[in-house]
């Protein structure tokens, strides 16, 4: 038990992190995620995946990215986008 992460603790500190500032991409939204999921809650490695449902002409768009808590690169690096 001492291994894991309280996802309920990750779940607040990404909402108050997204309502306290504004983002117009989500790969910078993702990016600020994993450094703060990587910082606070010192795990090893951190995969965050996001969706955004408001852009015409599709289902969504999205960005998942997956970054190592140390070394975490500045600049919006996704492993994958994809779009519905």
């Amino acid at each position: 038990m001492e291994h894991t992460v309280d996802y309920a603790a990750v779940a607040r500190e990404v909402k108050r992190l997204v309502e306290d500032r504004p983002f117009i991409l989500v790969e910078a939204m993702a990016e600020s995620a994993a450094r703060l999921i990587a910082k606070k809650f010192r795990v090893k490695s951190v995969r965050v995946r996001l969706r955004k449902f408001s852009v015409p002409g599709t289902k969504s768009v999205g960005v998942e990215i997956v970054r190592p808590s140390t070394g975490l690169p500045a600049g919006r690096q996704a492993q994958d986008e994809w779009t519905e």
